[in-house]
């Protein structure tokens, strides 16, 4: 069950939830909140409401993002970037966490059961149909960087 903020939750604390346990994950929101120039925190209140956390976060920015936080950022903010985003991180967590994963949304998961925001088995089938996705700048920026090498 995930577990819902509080205002009295210190910064730490939150961070640690929002990590899940999953180191990765923990890094990207270290640096998210550490980036101020970036929005900082603000990006966590986005990430809780698209009800991403643990390995979601870790999906988003390693496998989509291919590691560029200004590029993951700038799919948590721009509503068109954050739909292939959670659609990248779902077909991610079908792949690996199967029925029942958490599901990542555009919106609203901060005001909503999230419970019931899981993966249903029909939803798991329609998402194993894809490819896993990467970010278009993503893979341009991967291979550039693969012509210098």
């Amino acid at each position: 069950m995930r577990k819902s903020f509080k205002l009295t939750d210190s910064l730490d604390q939150v961070i640690y939830d929002f990590s899940e346990g999953n180191f990765g994950a923990l890094s990207v929101v270290m640096k998210i909140d550490q980036r101020a120039d970036l929005g900082g925190f603000l990006n966590l209140l986005k990430l809780d409401d698209m009800n991403i956390r643990g390995t979601q976060i870790w999906y988003g920015y390693k496998d989509y993002c291919k590691e560029e936080l200004e590029l993951f950022v700038k799919c948590l903010n721009d509503p068109n970037e954050a739909e292939q985003l959670c659609k990248a991180i779902n077909v991610r967590a079908a792949y690996y966490e199967g029925e029942n994963a958490y599901k990542a949304v555009t919106h609203g998961a901060s005001y909503s059961d999230r419970e019931k925001l899981r993966l249903t088995k029909e939803e798991v089938v329609e998402l194993k149909k894809n490819e896993p996705i990467v970010h278009p700048e993503a893979k341009k920026k991967t291979k550039e960087k693969n012509i210098e090498m």
